[in-house]
């Protein structure tokens, strides 16, 4: 062919292909138009997603770009839409002859993805599926490329064309997610997405290459409401991520800015700002590389780490580091602040100050996600530093805690959990008010470390801790723990085999004048240790070391030599460690005291002691109280054993009202010695038991007492007495009657007395009934000098009456008595029946006898007496005194009989006989008391004395004439007991009716030793025949003045008859006064 004709023949062929192109190009419409192509894509979308898609409208031109409008794609659930307001794209025709398909540009406006999740929608999405027919994608155009055997990326493939898309621009894309649950509303709306890219290249996975920018600079919009709670956030947000992604090596920079602002129930939260920036750089799809991470929270708080993963589609190793994280906790505090401040719970953190932060550094962790049990290592690093922390609710204080921790092992799959850790804990001070008492806690300089680990399998774990610091009051504490096992039981700690917890625990140098300056002085040091192997098998011993103990009390002081105190507890614990039993508990403090017992609590708070048993060394601790003692009990001294045995039962919520005890408390053998109060005891065994239940505690209690010295009152020991109690009290506090018994039996002396029970308001018994009885057949000693024989009874009622008025009433009886007291008291056959009944009050803060009888009546004249008799207060019930013989002094009476009246403050004898002298005596007595002091003793008696024989008294001449009968009447006023030292007696006895004899001879008593001039001249003129008409005794100031009235003789002796006419010797002749004492004891002489 010719070349000329060639060239025609191309020439036609261009122009023909061009006239095809053109005729394709603006005939298209004609055979395929738009609306063809749309529903073509919506079909095949449809088809191949399951997804409903709806394009509005659409422009296709082969050499310019085709548009798309109003695309609207979404579930059949309604569960999920997505809309595109335009989507434009451009591409060139003649790439596509090379199986290339160049986009120059491919443009995304106002896209809207909207996600929306129910309940309900759930279930129809279930029930959807379930249902749904099997979609089938036609993948006969994408032959793999990459080998299956080495190729590890889950996203293998390799596309028929390659394409290019040289532009990429997405603009102003939203996001909205909403979550619909019963009555709960979760929505979450990102907007002003954009991402830009260029030059994106993809046909495999070894040869691809995307260049990508996405930037955000809008809000991010959430809201939560509920019935209960509502929430919402409107954040700005500042977002870019720069990629370059290839099958060589990817670079991916990220940055960010978020500022949090809440609003939960119409409150505002601003939070911290957050900033993020990262760079990672992948080689290939398989190893990444974080080669920094860096996050700020505001200006005080940072995390910066890097990282990298390898082999991510196979093994999935991965590691991460963390350089330097710091939290600020006053921040912290501060943004949970706002939180309870909005749910009216902020009120206990207002009162909180806290400072100081948390720091992570040289952090790591390393591992496999993509394997079957993927595992995880590492090594974290983390301080707490400088935190000081003020809460004033609960009253504690911390200054500047500082810890410094470290954590390493494999931490995944759990079946090789392996770990180790280590702490170190340092704190300037601690301070704590306790919420049961006013007394602050402070420790101080306390340093802490901790050890452990554990193991593969949980086997040998270990944990060792210890501590030091100094306590309150300058005193230091120290202690370590350990704790080993075979095998750990995370279910249950306390069951792992084998396990051993060891340690121990001191306090150190206590100084006691620091915690009760005012009482105490000296140290003490208290220490424990334990030893557990099981729940159990819990060991426990406890230690004190005192080396001085003072104890002030008041100007005493109370010196304890140096002791130790140890206890050994053996117990068992329930696995909920809520029921603990303790097997023999052993305190012991050598020299002074031991005592044992096992104890036990449960989860119901129910508690018991039983096998209590307690010894205490009487004579070592009466040597510490010596000091103590008041002047009466100088020079005690006690020597002996007391022992407690008993049991105790118990609820720890109603202690009162649940408690149930038995005791029985011994003391034996024992002396006891009390000089001041001249009182012995020898062999005293004492036995008390103690019972309790339903809020009643009955107390009985019987001594046994071998012998009781009281030289004071004789000078042999009274032998085998026993004192007996009882007694009830109800609900702890009201006492409900008892009864006390006290035995001599070597003195035939018995007392019972009974408590009557304490009255509805009182704790304090209302009154108590005696019964005293004395019987002996032989002379028995009841006091120096005092021998009785024969039998006594005594019924005694003590009560209260208003206004603090106690009243005494009884009866004494006795029908047949002897008494003999040294040389002074005798009495034979004594028969007494004696009713009493008085009254004892205050008056003027001092008890004292009320209802004073009136004042008893000083009359001279028998006569005058007999006429007011009837005046003397006789109210009261009568007894009886009669004895055969009675002896005071050198005087004596015979058959004594008297009528007794005991009522108010003393007693009457309105009415007496006796025989006494060859005569008689009668009268009446009364004696009476002010007030409880024997010095306000007062007595009066009127005493009339017939035809005494004067030959009879102490001292007289019983040879003398016949005419010695003495006829007196007598009156005595007094006060005073005690005769030697201060009797005070008014009165005084005229004798009438007498003889020279009788006269002569109460001379010669009146001066024994006839020393006295006057008394021997006056019996002169008695011989020559003068007489005696009145001898008169007054009693004044302790003191007897004599006179006589004298008479002149008979005619019958004429000169002495004519003599007295001639001389006369007065009126009256008053002798010398004598000692009142010489009458009461006439051996004495004057």
């Amino acid at each position: 062919m010719k070349p000329g004709s060639l060239k025609k023949i191309t020439l036609c062929v261009i122009l023909g292909l061009f006239l095809l192109l053109v005729i394709a190009y603006f005939g298209r419409p004609l055979y395929l138009p738009d609306s063809t192509i749309i529903s073509f894509i919506e079909d095949k979308i449809s088809s191949e997603t399951g997804y409903l898609v709806d394009i509005e409208s659409g422009h296709f031109r082969l050499f310019k770009e085709s548009t798309l409008n109003n695309i609207v794609l979404q579930d059949s659930s309604q569960t999920f839409s997505a809309s595109l307001h335009r989507l434009v794209a451009s591409f060139e025709i003649l790439p596509l002859l090379r199986k290339r398909l160049v986009l120059d540009e491919l443009s995304l406006d106002n896209p809207v993805i909207n996600i929306s999740s129910s309940s309900s929608l759930s279930s129809a999405v279930v029930q959807s599926s379930e249902h749904s027919s099997t979609v089938s994608v036609d993948s006969s155009g994408i032959t793999p490329q990459v080998d299956a055997t080495t190729s590890t990326l889950p996203f293998d493939f390799d596309l028929p064309i390659e394409i290019l898309l040289k532009k990429l621009n997405i603009h102003n894309a939203e996001i909205y997610y909403e979550l619909i649950y019963d009555s709960t509303f979760v929505t979450a709306n990102l907007q002003g997405l954009n991402v830009y890219g260029g030059d994106i290249f993809v046909q495999d996975v070894t040869t691809s290459d995307i260049r990508f920018v996405v930037d955000l600079n809008d809000t991010l919009d959430l809201s939560y409401e509920s019935p209960d709670f509502t929430f919402q956030s409107s954040s700005p947000v500042e977002f870019t991520l720069d990629g370059l992604i290839n099958s060589q090596k990817s670079i991916l920079s990220f940055s960010s800015c978020f500022t949090p602002q809440l609003y939960i129930t119409s409150s505002r939260i601003d939070l911290p700002q957050m900033k993020c920036n990262v760079r990672m750089t992948m080689s290939g799809f398989d190893n990444l590389s974080l080669d920094s991470l860096n996050i700020l929270f505001g200006d005080r708080s940072h995390i910066a780490a890097n990282g990298s993963m390898e082999d991510v589609w196979s093994e999935g190793k991965y590691s991460l580091t963390i350089h330097d994280g710091h939290l600020d906790l006053t921040q912290l505090k501060q943004q949970i602040q706002q939180f309870t401040s909005i749910l009216e719970q902020s009120a206990a953190l207002e009162d909180i100050n806290l400072t100081g932060s948390l720091r992570l550094s040289n952090t790591n962790f390393t591992g496999y996600f993509s394997r079957k049990y993927p595992e995880l290592h590492g090594q974290l690093n983390w301080d707490l530093i400088n935190i000081n922390l003020d809460d004033r609710e609960i009253g504690i204080k911390v200054d500047n805690l500082n810890v410094r921790s470290q954590i390493s092992g494999q931490f995944l799959p759990s079946d090789q959990y392996s770990t180790q850790f280590n702490a170190e804990i340092h704190v300037d001070s601690i301070d704590y008010l306790t919420e049961f008492t006013d007394i602050p806690i402070s420790i101080s300089e306390v340093a802490l470390t901790c050890q452990g680990g554990v193991n593969p399998q949980m086997k040998m774990p270990f944990l060792n801790v210890a501590w030091r610091g100094n306590a309150p009051y300058q005193c230091d504490f120290a202690g370590n723990i350990s704790c080993t096992a075979e095998i750990l039981d995370i279910s249950d700690p306390l069951e792992s085999p084998g396990l051993s917890i060891i340690g121990g625990s001191s306090l150190n140098d206590i100084p006691l004048e620091m915690i009760l300056p005012e009482h105490t002085s000296g140290s003490l040091s208290l220490a424990a240790d334990f030893n557990v192997t099981g729940l159990d098998d819990v060991n426990l011993q406890l230690g004190a070391l005192c080396p001085k103990l003072s104890l002030k009390y008041g100007d005493k002081v109370l010196i304890i030599p140096a002791f130790t105190t140890t206890s050994n507890i053996h117990a068992e614990v329930s696995r909920d460690l809520k029921n603990i039993s303790a097997e023999n508990i052993e305190i012991r403090i050598p020299s002074y005291a031991n005592a044992s017992f096992t104890a036990s609590i449960d989860s119901s708070r129910n508690w018991k002691v039983d096998d209590l048993s307690c010894d205490l060394n009487l004579t070592e601790v009466m040597e510490i109280v010596y000091p103590m003692l008041p002047p009466q009990l100088a020079g005690i001294s006690v020597d002996g054993e007391l022992g407690l045995s008993g049991y105790a039962r118990g609820n720890l919520n109603d202690p009162l009202a649940s408690l149930s005890l038995e005791s029985e408390l011994k003391i034996e053998p024992a002396n006891l010695n009390l000089p001041y109060y001249n009182l012995t005891l020898d062999s005293l065994s004492t036995v008390i038991e103690i019972t309790s239940n339903n809020k009643t505690v009955k107390i009985s209690s019987r001594m046994n007492i071998g012998s009781i010295a009281i030289p004071t009152l004789r000078p042999q020991p009274y032998r085998e007495a026993s004192i007996d109690f009882q007694t009830q009290i109800r609900n702890y506090t009201q006492y409900y009657g008892g009864s006390l018994r006290i035995k001599l039996p070597e003195i035939g002396l018995q007392a019972e007395t009974f408590f009557q029970p304490a009255s509805a308001s009182g704790q304090l018994p209302e009154g108590l009934s005696m019964d005293l009885q004395f019987a002996s057949t032989t002379p028995v000693t009841l006091l120096e000098g005092l021998i009785t024989s024969g039998k006594a009874d005594a019924e005694i009622s003590f009560s209260m009456l208003p206004d603090s008025i106690y009243r005494t009433s009884g009866i004494f009886n006795t029908d047949s008595l002897n008494l003999h007291y040294a040389d002074d008291f005798d009495i034979a056959g004594l028969s007494l029946h004696i009713p009493f009944d008085f009254q004892v009050g205050k008056a003027g803060g001092n008890f004292t006898i009320i209802q004073l009888q009136n004042k008893l009546y000083n009359l001279d004249d028998p006569v005058r007496f007999r006429t007011v008799q009837h005046l003397i207060p006789t109210s009261g019930e009568f007894g009886s005194f009669n004895c055969s013989y009675l002896r005071m002094m050198d005087h004596e009476l015979t058959n004594l009989d008297a009528t007794i009246q005991v009522k108010g403050n003393g007693f009457n004898i309105p009415d007496f006989y006796s025989e006494s002298y060859g005569g008689n005596i009668t009268g009446s007595l009364a004696v009476g008391l002010t007030a409880l002091d024997p010095d306000s003793l007062y007595y009066s008696f009127i005493i009339s004395a017939n035809d005494l024989n004067s030959a009879f008294l102490p001292g007289a001449d019983r040879n003398a004439d016949k005419e010695g009968k003495i006829s007196a009447f007598t009156n005595f006023r007094g006060q005073g007991i005690d005769y030697r030292s201060k009797i005070h007696l008014d009165g005084g006895m005229k004798i009438t009716r007498i003889g020279q004899g009788v006269a002569d001879n109460i001379l010669r008593f009146l001066d024994p030793d006839q020393v006295d001039p006057s008394i021997q001249t006056y019996r002169r003129y008695i011989r020559q025949g003068w007489g005696v008409k009145v001898f008169s005794f007054d009693v004044k100031d302790d003191f007897v003045y004599v006179s006589v009235t004298p008479t002149k003789p008979p005619i019958t002796k004429p000169g002495f008859f004519i003599l007295s006419r001639l001389v006369g010797l007065g009126k009256h002749i008053s002798f010398g006064r004598l000692p009142l004492r010489y009458f009461l004891n006439p051996g004495q002489t004057q």
